[in-house]
């Protein structure tokens, strides 16, 4: 981020980040943090919350995550517009996070799929509108 900054104008930059995204349910975070919640920018977060609802068996759920920082944090910190998701299990866990089971062959071509036709429509909201 630091080395690029002189080229990201931050009225005209959007970052989407997919955190965590090779299985189960997607989740569209809200804000982030530990002792201070950084909050996502709204107008991003609802281009992703937009996706056509009625298209999956569960909305999008929100989260704000208490556990620290993801990828999403250093645009945010540095005052650009970004949001993001990830998915979680029944446990509210992403599944196999760096752990031994962490690979390619464990990921769900379905939850891809999900994923990129969430940020694929949350982009073209962006383009059409922003």
């Amino acid at each position: 981020m630091d080395d690029r900054r002189p080229i990201l104008d931050k009225d005209r930059t959007y970052i989407f980040v997919p955190e965590t995204c090779g299985q189960a349910r997607p989740r569209i975070i809200t804000g982030e943090g530990v002792g201070t919640i950084e909050r996502h920018d709204a107008a991003l977060t609802g281009a992703l919350f937009s996706r056509r609802q009625t298209d999956r068996p569960r909305p999008l759920d929100p989260i704000v995550l208490r556990t620290g920082g993801t990828d999403i944090t250093p645009g945010t910190v540095r005052g650009y517009k970004a949001c993001g998701l990830l998915c979680l299990d029944e446990d509210d866990c992403p599944p196999n996070y760096h752990w031994h089971t962490d690979v390619p062959e464990n990921c769900d071509p379905d939850t891809m799929r999900k994923v990129t036709d969430i940020f694929e429509e949350a982009i073209r909201i962006v383009d059409a509108e922003f």
